[in-house]
């Protein structure tokens, strides 16, 4: 039986991964992962003098990527509400894949970096509004 903080640990690193169910069976092994998309999600309209952006900027040198190379859905379209911390793109480094982190909650309100782009130190990746302001 595993330990409680194993428990706790398990759960918190299938948050962060964006997993919201986990099956696991026996002995002839089955494991099934579950992932619910937000779709339709849209910034609401706000008067641009107030709208305040935040943002995201690619950490390193690298190739954009807007979904994970095994999934097709794109971790942080347009429209889509996104909280601090949460990968909102990619960057492909020989095998290795750097997330992307929002700097703060906020609704992506700009994709300006393209899927595939090579992206240099501090280019901006996509552009968040402040939750704080729409409200």
């Amino acid at each position: 039986m595993m330990p409680f903080q194993h428990v706790d640990q398990l759960s918190l690193w299938l948050a962060e991964a964006g997993i919201d169910s986990l099956e696991l069976s026996g002995p002839d092994r089955e494991l099934r992962l579950g992932r619910t998309v937000q779709q339709g999600l849209e910034a609401k309209p706000t008067d641009p003098a107030r709208a305040v952006t935040h943002a995201v900027r690619a950490p390193m040198v690298g190739t954009l990527l807007h979904s994970h190379p095994m999934r097709r859905v794109p971790l942080a379209p347009r429209g889509s509400l996104v909280r601090a911390g949460q990968t909102v793109a990619l960057l492909q480094v020989g095998a290795l894949l750097v997330p992307i982190d929002a700097p703060c909650d906020g609704v992506v309100v700009e994709v300006l970096a393209e899927e595939g782009a090579l992206v240099g130190f501090g280019a901006e990746i996509t552009r968040l509004s402040d939750i704080a302001s729409e409200a």
